[in-house]
């Protein structure tokens, strides 16, 4: 599986790549590889957590990603004090 390359979408255009990008949408494409574009300006009139972390895209993008899960709040991890991590013997 390849990983597609994200790339801001043109304002005015929003089906082609921003001008400022249009040199590395050339170079992707003409190396076969996978373009997709984003709207930057929607992303920063306030879509910005679903469009930057994981759980506001992850439906968009979910038969190009690996399986991922996650969960609400932080979790409950402590810091392990020196010598009380767990050792293996081969």
């Amino acid at each position: 599986m390849h990983t597609p390359l994200l790339l801001c979408a043109d304002p005015l255009r929003p089906t082609k790549a921003d001008p400022h990008f249009a040199a590395e949408a050339h170079a992707a494409r003409s190396l076969s590889a996978v373009t997709a574009l984003i709207d930057h300006d929607r992303l920063l009139a306030g879509e910005y957590r679903r469009a930057h972390e994981l759980p506001g895209w992850y439906s968009v993008f979910a038969d190009r990603t690996p399986a991922s899960v996650w969960a609400d709040g932080v979790p409950d991890v402590r810091p392990l004090r020196p010598g009380s991590g767990s050792s293996r013997t081969t």
